[in-house]
């Protein structure tokens, strides 16, 4: 599905935003980073929704936590504003389907205590800008920061039989994928192993806009815990 106009060109806008401010500091020799970071991602409940011939069925996707990992590429100084480029990767799988509604002709039926595990699983790629400002001069730095960006969320749900009220229903493989504006605010505590390095504890939290998984209409959200490390050079 291609991505609206105007998402890409907020994206762009705030990320340009984001780094540009940065820049605006005195960028000296050693103020240029990278770092990487595993993640341990708690993904919150998405609604599900799926619309044909004026029916609509909605339904709650619980996830199995799952991982990820970044990678970021910036600029600023170790004890004010930096920006950076971040390029992301989170997995989760589905855990199960609970509850669900069928709504036609303004008439909505709602089973409330339906439960039904599927396997099927969600990777999501994200490039996003941050802008980050970190405190502190001496060996722990605390930080917090935004970004804005675009995610390309993978759906897939595995070829399976599941059983409804005692009937035996096949499941057909199907995946579909999706572009859509994504943002998210963390915040953490470095610690200065040296002077170029430092390690890195934190918490992130991750959205995006509704995706469009091969006609499914999916949200997600996630919490993110994550470990890494900052090299400046």
């Amino acid at each position: 599905m291609a991505v609206p106009l105007r998402h890409l060109a907020l994206a762009a806008a705030l990320a340009s935003s984001l780094i540009a401010n940065a820049a605006t500091a005195q960028v000296s020799v050693g103020d240029t980073y990278m770092s990487i970071s595993g993640l341990y991602v708690v993904p919150t409940d998405s609604d599900w929704s799926y619309t044909e011939g004026g029916e609509t069925l909605s339904t709650e996707v619980k996830w199995d936590a799952g991982f990820g990992l970044l990678f970021a590429y910036g600029f600023g100084t170790e004890d004010g504003l930096r920006g950076e480029l971040e390029v992301g990767y989170r997995k989760a799988d589905i855990d199960e389907l609970k509850g669900i509604s069928a709504t036609e002709g303004g008439v909505t039926v709602s089973v409330e205590d339906f439960e039904l595990g599927l396997d099927g699983d969600m990777t999501t790629l994200s490039l996003m800008g941050n802008g980050i400002v970190s405190f502190g001069a001496g060996q722990l730095r605390p930080y917090v920061g935004a970004g804005i960006g675009l995610a390309r969320h993978d759906g897939t749900l595995d070829a399976q039989t599941v059983t409804i009220a005692g009937n035996e229903f096949a499941v057909e493989e199907s995946s579909g994928d999706d572009i859509v504006f994504a943002y998210q605010v963390m915040g953490g505590v470095g610690f200065e192993m040296s002077e170029s390095t430092e390690v890195r504890v934190g918490y992130r939290y991750f959205a995006t806009g509704d995706a469009d998984i091969d006609g499914d209409e999916v949200s997600y959200a996630s919490h993110n815990f994550e470990a890494g490390v900052l090299i400046r050079f």
